[in-house]
Formats: C-alpha cells, structure tokens, sequence
C-alpha cells in the first residue's frame, strides 16, 4: 500500500486536475473557439502517447499570434500537470504554476480568474508535498483554502484543502489524521452541488481507497475493510457510469485487487496474491501503466521469494520495456534493488554490487534534484523560445501601458493640485481682506471710543479739580476753626469726624488728579 501511494495519490491529482482545469468557467478573454478542441484533444489522448499530445499542444500554442492570459493560464496549467506526473521536471512544473499563480492574482476582481488563482495555488501545494517539501505545500494548501474561502462564498468547496492536508499527513505516518481529513472530503461528495456524477462517483472512489489505506496503516482492520468494501461497491453498483471513455472503474479495481494481494502475501498465500496481482495489472496496463508499473514490482518479489525464477525473469523484463518507455523513479529504484536482491541469491556478487551503485545513483540524483529546485530560476526553465518571446513582448505592452497610465495619473493629479491652490489662494485671500476691513472697522470704533472716554475723563478731572476740591478745603478749614473753641463734647466728636473725612476725600482727589497727569504724559509720549 505504501507503493500504492507514491504513485496512485499523483495519478488521481493528475485526472482531477486536468478535469478542474475543464471544467473551470473560461473567463471571457480567452479564445475559447481556437484553444478549447487543442485542449480537449490534449486531454482526450491515450496516456501512453503523451509525447505526441503534448507536441500536438506545443504546436497549436506557438501557431496562435496572441494568446491572452486566459490561453496562457489554460496551457501552462496541462504543460504543468504533464512535466509533473509523467517527466517528473520538478522544477519546470513550479515555472508553469508560478506563471498560471501571476496569471490570476492580478484578476481577481474577475469571478472565473479568483477560482483559477486558488486552484492554481492548491496545485502550487500538491507540487510541494510530492517533493517532501511539507511546511512549504501546508502554506500554500492554507493560502488556497483561505482565497476560496474568500471567492467562492456560497458556493460548493473543492474539497481540495482537506485531500493535501491528508496527503500530509499520511507521509508523515500520521495516519489517523490522514483518515479524519479523507473522510471529511468524503463527506463533501454527498452534497447536492456536485453536478457531474462521474466526476463524483470516480473521485469518490479514490476517496475511499485513501481512507482504507490510511486505516489499514493505522492498525484499524475493520474500518479499512469497510471502505475497501465501499470502493468497491460504489464501481460495482455505477459500472454504467463509465460506458463513455476511459473505464476507470476498472483502475480503482486494479488499486483494490493490488492491496488485497499484499495482504495475502504477507500471511502467506502467496497463489490468490499472484492472481490478484496479475488482476491488477490486466486493469491498468493499457491506459495506466505507471500503475502497472507497481504492480509488477509486487510480483516481481512475490516470484523471488517464491524462487520461480522464469516467471520473475520474466516479469522483470515486461518491468524493464515498460520502463524503458514511462520512466517512473521510484519504480526504476525498485527494479533496480531487486535486481541487485536476485544475483545476491545467485551468489554473483559483482552484478548485485553493480546493480545496488546504480541503485543508490539514482537515488542520490533525486535527492539532488529535488533539493534544487528551490534555487532554479523560473526565467530560466521554460525552454519553447517563442513562449519566451511572447512572455518579454507581453512584459513589454505592460510595462508601457503602466508607464503611460502612470504619467497620465501624475498629470491629471498635478493639475488637480495646482487648481486646488489656486482656488484655496483666492479663498484665503478673501477672507484675508475681509478680516482685515473687520479690523480697521473694530479699530475705527475702538479710537472713536477711546476719544470720547477720554473727554470724558477730562470732564470729570475738571469738575473733581475745581467744582469739589475748593467746597472741600473749605468746609475742613471752617471745622478747625470751630475746633479751635470751646464746644461740647458731643460737638467736638462730630466735628472732628468731619475734618478727617474731609482731609482723605482731599487726599483721594489729589491722587486722582496726579494719576491724570501720569496719564496725560504718556498719551503725549505715544501721539
């Protein structure tokens, strides 16, 4: 089941993303006339002749004059989907992505670009997570979920989000976690929006085997029983579903018969594994060979341990032509061990040394591989020259239509200032002017006041200098007189009290009239 994973899990990515980048509303900039029966054939081809669907691509691409984003994001994504799955060019699969990520993120105000641009981000996360690249494909599965959230409100989920977090998971061995995302996902596929039935009865399929996989990994027998028994079911009782076109039940079938025959072969049943496994085989060897692949690898070992050496040589040697053709890794690496385990057997030690260097060759050059895809520079990776030029020229026609945009935003908004100010200046101006006829009449009235509070003041220093100092000083003088004769005590009381008032109110007016002319002086001083 292990083996299953490393292959089956990209398989199942690989339909579904071709069926995503379909079915996906084509936005209204794309020509959709030219490039939807290019990109239907590409995805309608037989797997086994890859090479000429993606040439037949490549060609259709390079004859259009001027593809739009929309064309461009349509055929970066299958470009991607193919160096991924099938060439395992890592790094030429992230330019593609990169470039469909551009592509959309600056559309989003466009319905149809804002679901390309988290679809293209979940597959930015499916990328990483087969290049055990873990925290990088979990950010980028978080940063889908989250845009999709975002866009795609009241509408049905993908579903995608909960599939890589389980992928995750799973090759971190943590496989009742694994299970719990699956059967969330699983779940998803019951809902009433999910419009192509076998769209969902296939993916629902695949769902259940991850499930049963993942349980079995996890000592849970029962429950893992359970859902093989649901993958089953469900191609079983919707055979019917799949009379058009590739029969994909006979795939999930192949998947199950597989894993059932490991469970034979580990308790020894190694007869009903053996036909089990040649089950699997006959289901996928014309549409499905990476699987193929797998399964011959099982009864490759289940041959050797079994030492029925004509029927290893000869699985080996099917092993090897189907290889020569769809080089797959991982299972080149397991040829490979096997090779070196069976001339050990042999004792020929010199060809099973040799067999494990070029074991642990090819081992090292992945590992190589995928620790340098990080520092590839993504100008440098696409290879078709006219895509390259098209991308410069494109690059170009932005550049100067944002440069011109920009000067035009920088003229109207240099206008827009110089007429703000000169309007604020006039305005400023008037209120200048009428604030300063305020003043001149606030100070207009202010002197006409201080004018007449002074004639007034001069009038009343004139009537306190003479019209009330004289009766004053006269009245204190006839009191010391009468003071100076004999009175009653009485009258001595009351006339010396009318002296003293007289002597201060004396004294006040003479204040007051020193104070006058302290006044005076400085108001000549100022005129």
């Amino acid at each position: 089941m292990v083996r299953y994973r490393n292959i089956a899990c990209p398989i199942f990515l690989f339909f579904l993303l071709l069926f995503c980048g379909c079915s996906t509303h084509a936005p209204n900039d794309r020509h959709a006339r030219y490039f939807d029966p290019v990109f239907k054939k590409f995805d309608d081809a037989d797997r086994t002749r890859m090479d000429l669907a993606v040439l037949y691509l490549d060609s259709a691409f390079r004859a259009f004059p001027n593809p739009s984003p929309g064309d461009i994001y349509s055929y970066d994504s299958m470009k991607s989907i193919w160096v991924f799955n099938i060439n395992n060019d890592y790094a030429k699969s992230l330019a593609y992505n990169d470039s469909m990520i551009a592509i959309s993120k600056s559309r989003l105000d466009d319905e149809n670009y804002a679901k390309r641009y988290y679809m293209a981000l979940y597959e930015r996360g499916d990328r990483l997570k087969r290049m055990k690249k873990y925290d990088a494909a979990f950010e980028y599965y978080q940063l889908a979920h989250e845009a999709e959230l975002k866009y795609n409100k009241g509408k049905c989920n993908t579903g995608r989000y909960n599939r890589g977090i389980g992928y995750i998971m799973f090759d971190r061995e943590r496989y009742l976690l694994a299970a719990n995302y699956f059967l969330k996902e699983y779940e998803d596929f019951n809902s009433p929006c999910i419009a192509d039935p076998k769209w969902l009865l296939r993916n629902k399929a695949f769902i259940a085997i991850d499930i049963y996989t993942s349980y079995f990994h996890a000592g849970l027998l029962d429950s893992s029983y359970y859902y093989q028994k649901e993958a089953l079911k469900i191609i079983e009782n919707k055979s019917a579903i799949y009379a058009s076109g590739f029969d994909y039940s006979k795939y999930i079938s192949s998947i199950v018969y597989s894993d059932q025959a490991d469970g034979l072969a580990n308790i020894g049943k190694y007869a009903e594994a053996e036909d089990l496994y040649k089950k699997s085989i006959a289901g996928t060897i014309r549409a499905f060979r990476a699987y193929t692949q797998v399964a011959q690898v099982k009864l490759a070992e289940l041959y050797l341990k079994q030492g029925k050496r004509d029927l290893f040589t000869e699985t080996m040697k099917a092993l090897k032509g189907s290889l020569d053709t769809l080089n797959m890794d991982s299972q080149m690496m397991s040829w490979l061990k096997i090779k070196s385990k069976y001339f050990q057997q042999e004792k020929q030690m010199d060809s099973a040394f040799s067999y494990l260097k070029k074991f642990d060759e090819l081992r090292e050059s992945i590992y190589k591989r995928n620790t340098e895809v990080e520092n590839v520079d993504v100008r440098e990776v696409i290879q078709n020259p006219n895509l390259k030029n098209f991308n410069k020229a494109l690059q170009r026609d932005s550049q100067l239509k944002s440069l011109l945009i920009t000067v035009a935003i920088l003229v109207f908004i240099m206008a827009g200032a110089i007429a703000i100010l000169i309007w604020k200046n006039l305005k400023r101006t008037r209120k200048l002017n009428m604030r300063i006829l305020e003043k001149n009449n606030e100070l207009e009235r202010a002197f006409g006041s201080l004018e007449q509070s002074h004639a007034e003041n001069t009038h009343i220093m004139r009537v306190v200098a003479h019209d009330l100092k004289n009766p004053i000083s006269a009245m204190q003088n006839i009191m010391y007189g009468l003071l100076q004769r004999e009175q009653p005590a009485n009258k001595k009381k009351m006339f010396e009290d009318i002296r003293s008032s007289c002597s201060n109110s004396l004294l006040l007016i003479n204040e007051l009239l020193e104070e006058r002319k302290r006044q005076s002086k400085k108001a000549e001083k100022i005129n």
